[in-house]
């Protein structure tokens, strides 16, 4: 006798006894025992004309030799002609096991048991869970042979503790690892239920997102806990750490700043963000919440060897407005200041936030008329609660350089810089400041100054700058 004849005649078994106090389930489970299971092997190929078997409102139990692989109480059984399908109708109460060990329960409208190979298939409004998930969806399959819970349609519920709508969905029992088609998941860390919750949502369906124990792997993702928002071409999520890694065009936006780089790992225990690979900050005009805006890069200064073989442009007259608004500091809230470095490491809880920016950083304020004003330097500290800006040379030289479209060229060892509302501040260290002066303001009888690059190219960044990725 083949083993799955064998697994029918026990699954039949079963059957009676559990349903044997009913005497119509009784009676059938007595007429299906009374076909002589060898005759196929005495008397050679049995009729199709062989009855099925009907069995209603019971509990169901399937097994692979002494083994039991699967239960459930159902509404209804139907055991085909052929033995080795069962169809069940109304499935509640389900636990399929593996190696003597419950590997997920579940409870749909129809199910197929495949006598044959152990195999459960579920249609119509479906429900399969264990400690790690709770979905329901409109179809599962599970393949015991691989260990392989499919689930091919849409499905909503609960996973790994948060609310999820997603695609599709592969659990492998062994290892309790998901593999998922695109997915929106939201929830809160287990270990710190005071904090907001992330909001994850994978942006391409022809990517999945894998679940490894605490680590969930991305593909191009938007992620967001309500203070800051996130976009990456790939990102990873540790639950036990609650540290997200994003990768490749990393977009992050924040209430007071947003920045975009090669990398991002965003610490969420304590509020940090280090970004690296020609990292892009905008310190905007005024504080408001995250939103997604373009970030506008930095224009890099031309190297000498390079400005000087340009042709010069024709000289132009500065208005005196447009000096005013270059040489003070009440403005520098009017605008974003745009920074750019190798690495920006921000803390972004309020009333500690601060950023620290190396790599040579560079920080350029455009103005609506196309002039603009810059400085770098080899380091800056951005205080967000104080809302100033400290660059710093590399030692005591003046390293510090500062410029702008009128030709004003100054050095200092240190600038400190202040982007309150209202408050005109700058406090230089070591400051030495070539100004450019227009031949109107130029009192009567005094000998007038030749402009010092009014309309020159800007002068370089000395040393080296950090190279952008196209």
């Amino acid at each position: 006798m083949s083993a799955s004849k064998r697994s029918f005649w026990k699954t039949l078994i079963g059957l009676a006894l559990v349903g044997g106090a009913l005497g119509y389930v009784g009676v059938l489970v007595q007429r299906a025992v009374s076909v002589d299971p060898l005759a196929k092997l005495k008397h050679g190929p049995q009729p199709e004309s062989l009855p099925g078997v009907e069995m209603t409102n019971f509990d169901w139990k399937a097994f692979d030799g002494s083994t039991l692989v699967a239960q459930a109480h159902v509404a209804r059984a139907d055991v085909g002609r052929n033995r080795e399908e069962v169809h069940l109708s109304s499935v509640t109460k389900g636990q399929y096991f593996d190696s003597n060990k419950l590997a997920f329960g579940f409870e749909t409208k129809s199910a197929v048991y495949f006598n044959d190979r152990n195999a459960l298939r579920g249609n119509g409004s479906s429900r399969v869970f264990n400690d790690q998930m709770d979905l329901t969806s409109t179809e599962f399959y599970y393949d015991p042979k691989k260990k392989v819970l499919v689930v091919p349609t849409a499905l909503a519920g609960k996973l790994q503790g948060g609310s999820v709508k997603a695609e599709n969905l592969t659990y492998k029992v062994e290892d309790k690892s998901f593999e998922i088609g695109r997915i929106k998941w939201e929830g809160k860390v287990a270990q710190d239920q005071n904090k907001r919750n992330w909001h994850f949502e994978t942006l391409d369906r022809t990517q999945k997102t894998t679940i490894r124990g605490p680590v969930t792997t991305f593909g191009k993702l938007k992620a967001t806990d309500g203070e800051v928002i996130i976009l990456a071409d790939a990102a990873e999520y540790n639950r036990d750490t609650d540290v997200l890694t994003a990768k490749g065009h990393v977009q992050y936006f924040g209430p007071d700043a947003n920045l975009t780089c090669g990398n991002a790992v965003v610490y969420r225990k304590e509020k940090r963000a280090v970004m690296t690979d020609a990292v892009d900050m905008l310190v905007k005009p005024k504080e408001g919440k995250a939103e997604e805006i373009k970030i506008p890069p930095v224009t890099p200064v031309v190297p000498d060897q390079i400005a000087k073989d340009r042709p010069k442009a024709p000289p132009g007259e500065k208005s005196n407005d447009q000096e005013k608004q270059l040489r003070t500091g009440e403005n520098l809230r009017d605008y974003p200041i745009a920074v750019t470095a190798q690495r920006i490491e921000y803390w972004y809880e309020k009333g500690k936030r601060k950023a620290v920016i190396s790599g040579s950083p560079q920080a350029r304020q455009e103005f609506p008329d196309g002039s603009w004003r810059m400085m770098w330097a080899d380091r800056a500290t951005y205080d967000g609660e104080a809302e100033t800006l400290d660059m710093r040379s590399k030692g005591e030289a003046p390293e510090v350089r500062m410029l702008n479209s009128l030709g004003d060229d100054g050095h200092a060892v240190s600038v400190l810089v202040s982007t309150k509302e209202g408050e005109d501040m700058m406090d230089a260290d070591g400051l030495v400041m070539d100004l450019t002066v227009n031949e109107d303001e130029i009192p009567e009888g005094r000998e007038k100054k030749k402009e010092s690059g009014s309309q020159k190219t800007p002068p370089p960044l000395q040393g080296q700058i950090g190279k952008r990725k196209g």
